[in-house]
């Protein structure tokens, strides 16, 4: 169970294991005693190098994440687009029914209309490209 090895000419062992050579501590899991981090403190201080104590050797640097671009706007409109209900009422909207995305991000062919949308402004309708 013991392991040991030669570093430099010092035996070099975890820190559970040297408890257990005192006797202070037993195999296996579980807490050390007061008594054991006691001797293991003053074993450092002397010099002792504890296998578990040393520090791992660095990773490599991880792997950036890679930049993705922004889309660009198809279409710059700037507040709701307007149309009107079948019984006149003005509607305003943004979002295209077919993609759900913004009127400016939107790059379907026929830019889905909102179905209580019957009819559109003039200047709606030019800025999506329907006449």
């Amino acid at each position: 169970m013991e392991r040991y090895q030669e570093c430099d000419g010092v035996e070099m062992t975890t820190k559970k294991e040297y408890a257990i050579s005192l006797g202070l501590a037993k195999p296996g899991r579980g807490r050390m005693s007061l008594a054991a981090h006691d001797a293991i403190d003053k074993a450092i201080s002397e010099g002792v190098v504890f296998t578990d104590s040393l520090t791992p050797p660095p990773h490599s640097k991880p792997k950036p994440k890679p930049i993705v671009p922004k889309a660009k706007p198809v279409r710059k409109v700037k507040g709701n687009l307007k149309g009107f209900t079948p019984e006149g009422w003005p509607v305003g909207f943004r979002m295209c029914r077919t993609c759900a995305k913004d009127c400016n991000y939107c790059r379907c062919r026929t830019f889905g209309l909102p179905a209580i949308v019957d009819t559109l402004e003039p200047k709606t309708a030019v800025i999506l490209g329907l006449i």
